[in-house]
């Protein structure tokens, strides 16, 4: 480290001694100005030489930017050796040394001239063209003196400064203690930021308080419509901390709506209750798509093939069924591929007999097992054969609540959608039972089934010849034993 510091002292010590021989010889020459008069034409040519010098430095500023060069790079280089290693390294008693000698030189060097010593020297001056020469010379000899006192002042400061941070190089400690200073600052402002945003806050909140009360005394009614918010492709409802729910309030405007709103018939009528030989000729009224109704029948066989199997794969969220994409297409998210039940199920009434459809959902309500569950404990189950755990719906009387469509009221086609249904229990139906297993009320529903109707029944099981009956017997309607799988 004493070996790169050496060339900027002993550089140092040279600019040092050449200015202290520029100053001496410019005093010589100031002296001798002063002493042994000059002549107007000396004058002149001195005056002529120093704008020629002046004119030479304008004209050439290559100089210049050189000089400045040379003194950026030096202050550059003093700025790089400001490190706490190189701080530890140095010589301090050189540079001290180099210090003290400086202080000499440019004290040597220095030129004082004051008025009362140019009035000491102007007494031994010949008393001819004595006025002339002090009046010209006298404001360059102030100006340089002023100049000089300047620089010298600023050479000081610089050193001054310079020499603390090499000779009294910071500690650990103390650079710590003035970073913490610098932090303990920044969070000081950081929290007076802080503090007023939350001042901001506060005023908000109590101002959307004092707003958002509504006083229907005084403010009236006012209804601010947009289109609902949509995500994922689904309506939903959302609020934020100024939204305020008002339900049933007793405000006038609002009673008069609902007075104005009350119908004297109910808005929703109530499902018909019909039998099954009715839902032959039902039909549907202008400009309706489907209709509902209930009916009370007994499950008396599930049938199943191979295009119309008792269960299918459908979507675990919406119950949606796959078609040749393992993505469900209804669902905004991603959701698995589970078996889902679709059970054709034949049943009967005392009147006629029919088949209808029930889903997953409706099966699960009456046997409590998932297809699922069916397909994992029976690995030989097959998709055209019924599964015997399904056998345990035989005999069930229920309520069905029945969506009819175009399909089958114009179509007259059979295979009723089942919306919901409703188990009936055993003791409310034994007498209903023995009435459908008696076979003379087979003939009655061959009689009392009309013609055209019978040649459009069963069209979905009579096109496979692999086609699955489960069929209770006499004796099953009375015990809860499933019978055994008939193939037809």
């Amino acid at each position: 480290m004493v070996a790169n510091i050496l060339p900027d002292v002993i550089a140092g010590n040279r600019r040092v001694k050449h200015n202290e021989k520029r100053r001496e010889r410019y005093k010589e020459r100031k002296l001798q100005s002063v002493i042994l008069p000059e002549t107007i034409e000396q004058i002149e040519e001195r005056n002529k030489k120093r704008r020629q010098r002046y004119q030479d430095i304008q004209e050439n500023p290559e100089e210049k930017e050189k000089q400045k060069k040379k003194r950026r790079q030096t202050y550059e280089k003093a700025i790089e050796a400001k490190t706490i290693e190189q701080r530890e390294g140095r010589n301090e008693k050189r540079i001290c040394q180099n210090v003290e000698t400086k202080k000499t030189t440019t004290e040597q060097g220095r030129l004082v001239k004051t008025v009362e010593q140019r009035d000491k020297r102007k007494r031994k001056l010949p008393e001819k063209n004595m006025d002339q020469m002090v009046v010209e010379s006298l404001p360059d000899v102030i100006a340089e003196n002023l100049r000089v006192e300047y620089n010298k002042k600023r050479r000081e400061r610089y050193k001054e400064s310079k020499l603390q941070s090499v000779i009294q190089p910071e500690t650990i400690e103390q650079i710590e203690e003035r970073n913490k200073k610098r932090r303990q600052r920044y969070q000081d402002i950081q929290e007076n930021l802080e503090e007023k945003e939350k001042q901001k806050k506060k005023r908000r909140q109590t101002y959307e308080k004092e707003n958002a009360t509504p006083n229907f005394e005084t403010d009236a009614t006012k209804l601010i419509v947009r289109p609902p918010p949509k995500f994922a492709g689904k309506t939903v409802l959302w609020s934020s901390d100024s939204t305020q729910y008002f339900f049933n309030i007793d405000h006038p405007d609002l009673v008069e709506l609902r007075n104005n709103c009350k119908l004297d018939e109910n808005i929703i009528p109530a499902v018909e209750r019909v039998e099954i030989i009715q839902l032959f000729d039902a039909e549907l009224s202008d400009g309706e798509s489907s209709i509902l109704y209930t009916v009370e029948a007994n499950i008396v066989g599930l049938l199943a093939t191979k295009t119309d199997p008792w269960f299918y794969t459908g979507c675990d969220k919406c119950y949606t069924k796959f078609k040749n994409s393992p993505i469900c297409t209804s669902c905004p998210i991603t959701t698995t591929q589970i078996p889902l039940f679709r059970v054709t199920a034949e049943v009967r009434d005392s009147t006629s007999t029919t088949t209808f459809i029930l889903f997953d959902r409706h099966v699960r309500k009456l046997i409590t097992v998932s297809a699922q569950h069916v397909l994992t404990n029976d690995k030989n189950a097959k998709p055209n054969i019924i599964p015997a755990v399904l056998n345990n719906m035989l005999g069930k009387r229920c309520v069905f609540k029945l969506k009819l469509t175009r399909k089958n009221t114009e179509e007259k086609l059979e295979g009723y959608t089942v919306s919901d249904v409703q188990e009936i229990a055993a003791e409310e139906h034994h007498s209903a039972t023995s009435e459908i297993v008696n076979p003379n009320a087979k003939v009655h529903h061959d009689n009392a089934e009309p013609n055209d109707h019978v040649e459009k029944k069963r069209k979905i099981a009579t096109e496979d010849n692999s086609l699955q009956c489960s069929l209770p017997t006499s004796g099953n309607t009375q015990t809860s034993t499933p019978p055994a799988n008939i193939t037809i």
